[in-house]
């Protein structure tokens, strides 16, 4: 993602489906201390990049990585460093363990939009707990 805009929406996306709830641009601002005048200019993507404070500030609150959010280097969540370096990452070490019905599974699951992957993990959750 080349623009600033493109990678503060992802960020934002990947936040509400982690969540589970809307984040307004108003909490934007107060997470990155500029005003909601700035985050306004941030989604009209007229706003190239930030300075470092607010950049570190908004990063760490939509738990992204500063260096992806600012410039779009590298992956955007620190747990996929390991996948963007061709390591293994500790899901891929589970998933290579299970059985082809888990993977199938799993496959299934991440084929999934957010909202439906949500659903489906309170589902397992709450069987799981029901035995």
């Amino acid at each position: 993602m080349k623009m600033f805009v493109d990678r503060l929406m992802a960020a934002v996306a990947a936040y509400e489906s982690a969540t589970g709830r809307k984040l307004l641009k108003k909490e934007l601002a107060e997470a990155a201390g500029v005003s909601s005048a700035a985050v306004s200019l941030w989604y009209k993507g007229t706003t190239q990049s930030l300075k470092a404070d607010p950049v570190l500030r908004l990063a760490n609150f939509l738990g992204v990585r500063a260096e992806w959010l600012s410039e779009g280097r590298g992956p955007m969540k620190d747990d996929e460093l390991a996948d963007f370096f061709g390591e293994p990452t500790p899901y891929q070490k589970k998933y290579e363990r299970a059985s082809k019905a888990v993977q199938a599974a799993a496959d299934a699951l991440l084929d999934l939009p957010a909202e439906k992957q949500r659903e489906a993990v309170n589902y397992i959750e709450y069987l799981a707990n029901k035995r």
